[in-house]
C-alpha cells in the first residue's frame, strides 16, 4: 500500500476532517488493493463550502520507492507505504501490520495446507513485483531466510497482477493476506510460517524539514485513527 498527500491552504477543522473522512470511506470500498494514492487536499471556501480534491494513481504510475522520492524533493510532506525506507533522511511512524501469505492456484499441490514453509515452494516458478517495489525485497528476504533462490518466471508492478498469474498457473506468489471479498478466485492463500511474513505500513516525512501545523496535525490524525482501529503497526 502506498498513499501520498500534499496540502494546500487549509486549516484541519472539525468540519473538513469529518468531510473528507467521508468522502473517504464512501470511496474505499471500490479502490484497488493494495493501492497506491497521490491525495492532494485543499479547501476553498464558496458560500462555506469546503472542495476537498483527491487525486488518484494506480500502481502502474506511483510504486513506493517513487512516493519516498516524491517526500524526498519535497513534492509531497507525506507518504504512507510499506516497508520503512531505508534512506536515513526520511523519518517513519508505523502505522498497521499486514500479514504475508504464499498466494498458490488452487490445484497445486500446496492448496490445501493450512500453512505452509516457504522453502516447500522453492523448487516451482515465482511470480513478483519488480525491483525495487518494497514487497519484491521482502519476497527476497524471505525466500533467503528459506534458503532458496526463487525462480522468477514474471514480474510486476502490481499486485492484482501477480494474483492473476498465479490465478493461471504461472508461479506463486507471496502477496498481503487479501480481505475476503478481494480473494482471487482460483488462488489459495496460505499462512506462511516464518514469523517475519509481514510487512509494516507507515508515515514517511522528511525529517529536517519543517512540518507546517496542517501537515502535523493530519498525521497526528491518521496515526489516532489507526490507534483507535486497534491497527497500529509494531
Amino acid at each position: 500500500m502506498q498513499f501520498a498527500v500534499t496540502f494546500r491552504h487549509m486549516e484541519p477543522t472539525e468540519a473538513l476532517k469529518a468531510y473528507a473522512r467521508e468522502r473517504m470511506e464512501r470511496v474505499r470500498k471500490y479502490l484497488p488493493d493494495p493501492i497506491s494514492c497521490h491525495v492532494v487536499l485543499s479547501t476553498e471556501r464558496h458560500n462555506h463550502r469546503i472542495d476537498v480534491t483527491f487525486h488518484l494513481h494506480n500502481g502502474l504510475s506511483v510504486t513506493g520507492h517513487e512516493i519516498t522520492e516524491h517526500v524526498r524533493a519535497g513534492r509531497v510532506d507525506l507518504g504512507l507505504t510499506a516497508p520503512r525506507p531505508a534512506e536515513e533522511d526520511l523519518a517513519w511512524h508505523a502505522l498497521h501490520r499486514e500479514q504475508l501469505c504464499l498466494a498458490v492456484p488452487a490445484d497445486h499441490p500446496l492448496a490445501e495446507r493450512r500453512d505452509v514453509a516457504l522453502a516447500e515452494a522453492g523448487d516451482g516458478p515465482f511470480v513478483t513485483l519488480r525491483a525495487p517495489i518494497g514487497l519484491r525485497r521482502l519476497t527476497d528476504e524471505l525466500c533467503a531466510r528459506a534458503g532458496i533462490t526463487p525462480r522468477i518466471a514474471f514480474e510486476s508492478t502490481e499486485i492484482g497482477t501477480l494474483e492473476g498469474l498465479v490465478a493461471a498457473g504461472l508461479g506463486v506468489a507471496v502477496v498481503p493476506v487479501p480481505r475476503p471479498h478481494r480473494a482471487e478466485p482460483g488462488v489459495a492463500y496460505l499462512p506462511i510460517t516464518d514469523a517475519a511474513a509481514h510487512r509494516v505500513i507507515g508515515l514517511v516525512w522528511l525529517r529536517e524539514r519543517p512540518r507546517p501545523p496542517v501537515v502535523a496535525r493530519f498525521a497526528a490524525y491518521v496515526a489516532d485513527r489507526f490507534r483507535g482501529e486497534g491497527q497500529e503497526g509494531q
